[in-house]
């Protein structure tokens, strides 16, 4: 099903990323250009934005603005943090 994540798919959960990325762009539904064009790897390595869109992983979590990088080796789950006191965590 297009723009349904599936068990087969690997994603890593990432706090460095600076976005959900997925290498698979038949995992995205409403498929759009990015305005991102290019997003840098860990190693710093420039690296093509394709597209992006949502991607339903489950019933109640759909992730949104997902950029499609080929050349990933995993789809990358964006993870930020508050530091403050009463700290939260989301996806």
């Amino acid at each position: 099903m297009k723009g349904k994540a599936t068990l087969n798919n690997t994603w890593i959960i990432d706090t460095g990323a600076s976005d959900h990325m997925t290498n698979d762009p038949s995992l995205v539904k409403n498929l759009r250009r990015s305005s991102q064009n290019i997003v840098s790897t860990a190693d710093g390595t420039p690296t093509p934005v394709t597209g992006e869109g949502s991607i339903v992983v489950s019933d109640t979590l759909t992730l949104e603005s997902v950029l499609v990088v080929p050349s990933l080796a995993y789809n990358l789950l964006f993870v930020g943090h508050s530091d403050s006191a009463d700290s939260w965590l989301w996806c």
